[in-house]
């Protein structure tokens, strides 16, 4: 594991490697100017939604939690594959219920309980997750994911 750059360093890295300021990024991530200069401060942790919004903006949550990998999923895709980072439709239920097992595996040998609305979140996160890393299923997923919920 890299324990280099913080969170908030590979932001920045991130928002030089696109050429754009912190308003800008803000924008489209969809999240409010000062919530991202507090994530880039090192200020503030990601919270699910916000890491949902890096996400959908095609960076790596491995990269962007550990420095491991590469920063963007089109930077490790293939071009046949980068046409298929998109969410696939209908819902493929063999990664749902991967992700739901994990998350309650996870749960339970952590003797932990969250509210409906959190659980769905994060079932989300972890199934576009999921999605985005080429249909990658490994069992340590879940635990990336409670390390930010416990």
């Amino acid at each position: 594991m890299n324990i280099g750059p913080s969170i908030g360093s590979r932001l920045k890295q991130w928002r030089t490697k696109i050429g754009i300021g912190q308003k800008e990024a803000s924008a489209s991530l969809g999240i409010p100017f000062r919530t991202f200069q507090n994530y880039e401060l090192d200020n503030t942790p990601l919270g699910a939604d916000s890491m949902k919004c890096f996400l959908r903006t095609g960076i790596s949550i491995d990269w962007l939690l550990s420095g491991e990998g590469e920063m963007l999923f089109a930077d490790r895709a293939t071009p046949a594959q980068s046409a298929q980072l998109a969410p696939p439709s209908p819902i493929d239920a063999e990664t749902l219920a991967f992700v739901i097992e994990s998350l309650e595996t996870g749960l339970s040998k952590r003797k932990l309980t969250i509210d409906a609305v959190r659980k769905a979140n994060l079932i989300q996160l972890m199934y576009e997750y999921c999605l985005l890393d080429s249909g990658n299923k490994q069992a340590g997923t879940a635990e990336k994911f409670l390390k930010l919920v416990a």
